[in-house]
């Protein structure tokens, strides 16, 4: 065989060789590499550092999804209703991959259920509490208010005016016969309303006494309130929690609710049976606990904690004075950017010792934790705060 026919053999050879590579790399090999963490693993949203995020339950991937400082799943979990940086509600929609614009002027806001409203807080020369459809167009305005929570017919709103409960209901077949009912006279910090509708469950905090109470709703009005717990604390719980109880949220399907209980040593999450008040300890961190949230399917359960031990302590000076500066969850953000600007050319603040690592530390504090009742299972998703679940 000639040395020309052996060259041209050679190159044939050598491109088949390669074609045969590159159909094996593109159809096989390549398909393999693409990313796999798609809009079906979508589990919980968070924010972190003003940002929206995108997780699965353990962690493993997150996306980012837009600004954004408060958030919550749609009914159908098809996507996630948020409030940006400019106080504007908005909705992204995780199939087509963006956002739109809901209403403005809003600082919370409460999906319904069933998906057909949304109560939210629109605060011009005051806050009042709003019945909207999920395109933005007003239902009611059923008036001054905050902290709106649903029934689980969609047909009763609960919300708070000055520590008192409010409750709001419309007829199940008039979706704009929205109309106040009757209000519960109080000192209350939170509370949340049955899947039923027939009781709230509500936290009422004085000084350093908090209380864990009851009260039935029926259609003439409230029933007398039944005293469940009280906690009389003698230090206040660090990094600006709530002292005692706080953030009492029912399950979707029964009435049984979580709890949270922070004091100067620990953050605890509790459950209790308001049929019979038996209440029992689900969790325990180092530091106090914020934000929980449950997923529709009641299996599921997240919040997030800052933990004391990764936090450095900063002290400010003041005309009294240097003195502790207590960093609560909704200030985490907002203090280390203001320390970054005012650190000195030395690295001191405020007397303390302070070093862009010890900075960057404010913000790895607060973890948020993924619970899984069923299987008894307890996640670390990592940085962030106010987790949202799906259905």
């Amino acid at each position: 065989m000639s040395n020309q026919n052996k060259t041209s053999q050679f190159m044939v050879t050598t491109i088949i060789f390669f074609a045969i590579f590159f159909i094996v790399y593109f159809v096989f090999l390549r398909k393999d590499e693409e990313p796999f963490f798609t809009p079906d693993d979508y589990d919980v949203a968070f924010i972190n550092d003003g940002t929206i995020y995108f997780s699965d339950y353990k962690g493993d991937f997150s996306v980012e999804a837009a600004r954004g400082i408060v958030t919550a799943w749609d009914s159908a979990g098809e996507g996630i209703y948020f409030i940006d940086n400019y106080a504007k509600l908005r909705y992204y929609d995780i199939v087509e991959d963006k956002p739109s614009d809901v209403t403005t002027n809003i600082t919370d806001f409460a999906v319904s259920p069933t998906g057909d409203a949304i109560a939210v807080v629109r605060t011009l020369d005051e806050d009042r509490i709003v019945i909207i459809d999920p395109e933005g167009q007003e239902i009611a305005d059923l008036g001054p208010g905050g902290s709106p929570r649903w029934s689980g017919d969609g047909t009763t709103c609960a919300f708070l005016a000055d520590g008192d409960v409010v409750i709001a209901s419309r007829p199940s077949d008039d979706p704009a016969g929205w109309r106040v009912r009757f209000t519960l006279s109080g000192s209350v910090s939170d509370m949340d309303i049955s899947p039923d509708g027939g009781m709230i469950l509500m936290v009422e905090t004085v000084e350093m006494e908090s209380s864990l109470s009851k009260v039935g709703v029926t259609d003439s009005g409230f029933s007398e309130k039944s005293l469940i717990k009280t906690g009389t604390l003698e230090a206040v719980p660090p990094a600006g929690a709530p002292v005692g109880f706080s953030e009492p949220r029912f399950f979707s399907g029964e009435n049984t609710a979580l709890f949270i209980y922070n004091d100067a040593d620990a953050g605890r999450v509790f459950s209790i049976d308001t049929d019979d008040d038996e209440i029992k300890g689900i969790s325990q961190e180092p530091g106090p606990i914020f934000g929980i949230t449950i997923a529709p399917d009641d299996e599921t359960f997240a919040y997030f904690l800052i933990n004391i031990e990764a936090q450095p302590s900063f002290t400010e000076i003041t005309g009294d004075g240097e003195i502790p500066l207590v960093l609560g969850p909704d200030t985490l953000n907002e203090q280390y950017l203001e320390k970054l600007y005012r650190m000195s050319d030395n690295e001191l603040l405020g007397g303390d010792e302070a070093n862009t690592y010890n900075l960057n530390r404010l913000l790895e504090s607060d973890v948020i934790r993924v619970v899984d009742l069923k299987r008894d299972v307890y996640w670390v998703l990592g940085d962030g705060q106010y987790p949202t679940l799906r259905k």
